[in-house]
């Protein structure tokens, strides 16, 4: 799979993809769904790191950025849009998956 880095007309860093076959790995928003495990997750504060199953850097996420649950627990698999925070790259729309 190839990444590529666009960006769109708010200055946002987004991730477009397509598949070997040529068929788009795009939802119907238009972004890229990733999948990654938890690393940490601190309740208290409401923040934490996930590992992307593809590329070497970890997400921030914040628990505003969580649609389906109010806290994340380390080993979570979860499926995410990559955005841009103030600090780097950011895990945005996360939901568990298992």
């Amino acid at each position: 799979m190839h990444f590529r880095l666009a960006y769109n007309s708010n200055f946002t860093k987004t991730i477009k993809g397509s598949g070997p076959d040529g068929i788009s790995d795009k939802h119907e928003g238009g972004e890229l769904k990733m999948r990654g495990k938890v690393k940490f997750f601190n309740d208290m504060k409401n923040f934490g790191f996930i590992e992307p199953e593809e590329g070497d850097e970890d997400l921030f996420v914040h628990r505003s950025d969580l649609e389906d649950a109010n806290f994340l627990q380390e080993d979570d698999v979860v499926e995410f849009e990559v955005g841009e925070g103030e600090r780097g790259p950011r895990a945005e729309k996360v939901k568990k998956i298992e």
